[in-house]
């Protein structure tokens, strides 16, 4: 790798601004509310928030003139309850243990204050968290990047255009290093 660590972090965000629709359409699908609308949900409701963590690898040969949106590749993703998520920041044997993630934690909440003063008590809020563990051959890093997702608990995904499998195609898409946008697929920033 020839990069150094603090241009890392420009990379991921660029990277997050490509890929945030495919990222939306893979946690709904992976949060199941694309086959259970969440008004009829027991797994989804404002009190049982839920974290979209995608883990990255950087592509071979990384380097200053690499563009953000072929930079990273998907190593995997997982749908984890706030629970759980909150015990990888301290328990080590979870299979995310990081004590790193308490701060993300501690920023969800803040941000749920937030955005439920905004759109209302009635939405749901969401989180997803991008996460690489970066050397560059000299020092290593890790990195984070996260956003929310709120969402009236009423609508209805279940008409919302669905991959057969969901961490596949969104692996895929982002192998293919070229961005994702479908006019079918409607999501809203």
């Amino acid at each position: 790798m020839s990069i150094p660590l603090e241009n890392v972090t420009p990379l991921l965000r660029g990277f997050l601004a490509t890929y945030r629709p495919l990222f939306w359409v893979s946690m709904i699908d992976a949060f199941g509310l694309v086959t259970n609308p969440p008004i009829s949900s027991e797994s989804v409701s404002i009190d049982n928030p839920k974290v979209f963590y995608i883990t990255l690898s950087a592509v071979r040969n990384l380097s200053l003139s690499t563009k953000a949106r072929a930079a990273f590749l998907i190593k995997d993703a997982q749908a984890l309850s706030m629970d759980s998520f909150r015990d990888s920041a301290s328990n080590p044997q979870h299979p995310l243990y990081n004590t790193s993630h308490a701060a993300l934690v501690n920023g969800f909440g803040n941000q749920v204050t937030q955005l439920r003063r905004i759109y209302g008590p009635v939405h749901m809020v969401n989180m997803c968290v991008l996460f690489i563990d970066f050397s560059n051959g000299v020092r290593r890093s890790e990195y984070f990047t996260d956003f929310y997702f709120a969402d009236d608990l009423a609508r209805d995904y279940s008409t919302q255009w669905k991959p057969d499998n969901w961490l596949e195609h969104l692996k895929t898409e982002v192998a293919k290093g070229k961005g994702w946008h479908r006019d079918d697929v409607s999501f809203w920033e």
